[in-house]
């Protein structure tokens, strides 16, 4: 197909970057109520990583469902398994991992430190731009390699609210423009919670993956208690990153801020721990 021939709106297509989390949905909700029309063609695009929470599988499902009733394109889309890299890595004999931004403990010193973040770039942006190119090619004919013809403009909405509006950047490639319609909006977060009060939804879980760095001793304890499952599967990962000596790292490594064992969660004291629950300023993981 030549694109030459073929009259490319401006955009020339319409990304929600879809977390599950309560400002991506927010904006959803406005899309399916017609309080938000975004230029046409829409879609949503959300990317699996292999270990979000319990929660936001079953709030996915639901707001999937909701687009397909509504004719809006909603793509899950295919990638890498973080959980399972995480988990094999080693007995894989691998020497490099994109590993989230782990809590590192000097085994000399004590000092905290973290991780490169390299998660959000391998397992949500990367697998969301193949299919954005891959809907391009669908509408455009463009190919799914090499430079973006200079006509092609796309617009990718970001769920951050007016009190984010430190983590607002612009996009790394010259063909997409992020945009905030929370921010437009005027919303904050407070805000955001009472339009889930006023049209009746309870407010989404906020999207996260069991074993993140983000998550809070407190996240994780209540985690233990009311998504047990969950829980296991971020002490499965916390184990299994301890020793990353076979990735070049020297430091003991830690999920929980608090770089303590999640295992040994219960016989910690709860004085002195970590309680800050981190962000991730991708746009892409938690809203």
């Amino acid at each position: 197909m030549n694109t030459k021939h073929i009259q490319i709106p401006t955009p020339a297509l319409t990304v929600l970057n879809f977390s599950g989390g309560q400002q991506s949905s927010a904006i959803l909700w406005m899309i399916l109520r017609g309080e938000l029309v975004p230029p046409k063609p829409f879609i949503v695009l959300n990317a699996d990583p292999g270990m979000e929470n319990s929660e936001t599988y079953q709030y996915v499902k639901r707001m999937q469902r909701l687009c397909e009733d509504a004719k809006i394109l909603f793509v899950t889309v295919p990638g890498p398994n973080l959980y399972l890299d995480l988990l094999q890595a080693k007995s894989l004999g691998k020497t490099r991992l994109d590993f989230p931004p782990y809590w590192t403990k000097d085994k000399e010193t004590g000092k905290r430190g973290r991780l490169r973040q390299k998660c959000t770039s391998a397992y949500k942006i990367a697998p969301m731009d193949r299919e954005l190119r891959r809907e391009l090619r669908r509408l455009y004919g463009i190919s799914l390699i090499g430079r973006m013809p200079s006509k092609i403009k796309v617009v990718k909405y970001i769920g951050f609210s007016v009190d984010e509006q430190h983590r607002v950047s612009e996009s790394k490639q010259d063909y997409i423009k992020f945009e905030y319609p929370l921010i437009d909006l005027g919303m904050t977060k407070a805000d955001v919670i009472a339009y889930f009060e006023r049209i009746g939804e309870k407010s989404p879980a906020r999207s996260v993956c069991n074993a993140c760095f983000a998550n809070s001793v407190s996240h994780f304890r209540e985690m233990k208690k009311d998504r047990p499952q969950d829980f296991a599967q971020a002490v499965a990962i916390d184990l299994e990153v301890r020793d990353l000596s076979q990735f070049g790292v020297r430091e003991t490594v830690f999920v929980c801020s608090a770089c303590i064992p999640l295992a040994e969660l219960d016989a910690a004291e709860n004085s002195g721990l970590e309680e800050e629950e981190y962000s991730c300023d991708s746009g892409y993981c938690f809203v």
